[in-house]
């Protein structure tokens, strides 16, 4: 099939665009890349069987090419005069929506364990975004934060993503995932499990993807997280054990089912 994937791909901290295209060419699709970020005026396009379009703000969605879907990583989701110019349209945010609820994915060649030595107890990475997390980072006060606006919190660093990413989450026992608002669940979260052990906000959706081990890493305030943290950072074999079971609920969250999912919806 040939596909026009719209889709930042040049720049480095909206990286899902490179991990969309591997898999739609390992699935064996021909794909044509418009990065709108980079050319924000492009108006001709090769003729494509289908246009997908990965956050896509501000463009044109009349002049794509094809049949037209729209994987939204964000919320809140674009008004219905955007929306409706699509024809399905998937989201990632959990909300009562007429939209299909397709979540993030991770990159197995990407998101994996690795050979690293453990330098810190804990770990959060992730932007400061909104005061909900801000707030939630402040009180469990990880070893190290890695991410954007965090001047101030000890031991901060610059962000980093694909394998620099996995890099400095595999230094960590235990990694934690807080999102910006009560709607999940986060593109990272499924990043970080095949990382590491994690520890994840409770929010909207992230019990349907981790079923029964939700209940044994998810908390509701920064003093949950923190009585988590003591607990496994206690019990280590029994952290291993969860750990795999995070890993096989996490399981096919991989791009290629995720994209073939869209696929199969327009198709």
């Amino acid at each position: 099939m040939n596909i026009l994937l719209v889709s930042p791909i040049i720049t480095r901290e909206f990286d899902s665009g490179k991990y969309i295209l591997k898999a739609l060419s390992e699935l064996g699709h021909f794909v044509s890349i418009w990065d709108y970020r980079l050319e924000p005026n492009k108006k001709d396009f090769p003729k494509c069987d289908l246009t997908i379009v990965n956050k896509g703000e501000g463009i044109d969605v009349d002049s794509l090419p094809g049949l037209k879907a729209l994987w939204y990583p964000d919320y809140p989701i674009p008004e219905k005069e955007v929306t409706s110019k699509y024809d399905k349209v998937f989201i990632a945010s959990k909300v009562e929506s007429e939209f299909q609820w397709l979540p993030g994915a991770y990159d197995y060649h990407v998101h994996l364990p690795l050979p690293v030595k453990k330098t810190v107890e804990t770990l959060y990475i992730g932007s400061n975004t909104t005061e909900r997390k801000r707030k939630f980072i402040e009180e469990i006060d990880p070893d190290i934060v890695v991410g954007n606006g965090w001047s101030g919190v000890r031991r901060s660093y610059y962000p980093m993503y694909g394998l620099s990413f996995s890099m400095v989450v595999n230094t960590a026992e235990i990694a934690i995932d807080v999102h910006s608002t009560e709607i999940g669940v986060n593109r990272k979260l499924f990043e970080l499990i095949p990382c590491v052990f994690t520890l994840v906000d409770r929010v909207t959706g992230v019990e349907e993807i981790l079923g029964r081990v939700a209940d044994k890493v998810c908390f509701d305030t920064p003093e949950e997280c923190n009585e988590l943290i003591d607990y496994y950072l206690d019990n280590e074999e029994e952290r291993q054990l969860v750990w795999v079971a995070e890993k096989e609920a996490i399981f096919p969250y991989t791009y290629e089912n995720q994209v073939e999912k869209i696929l199969e919806e327009m198709w």
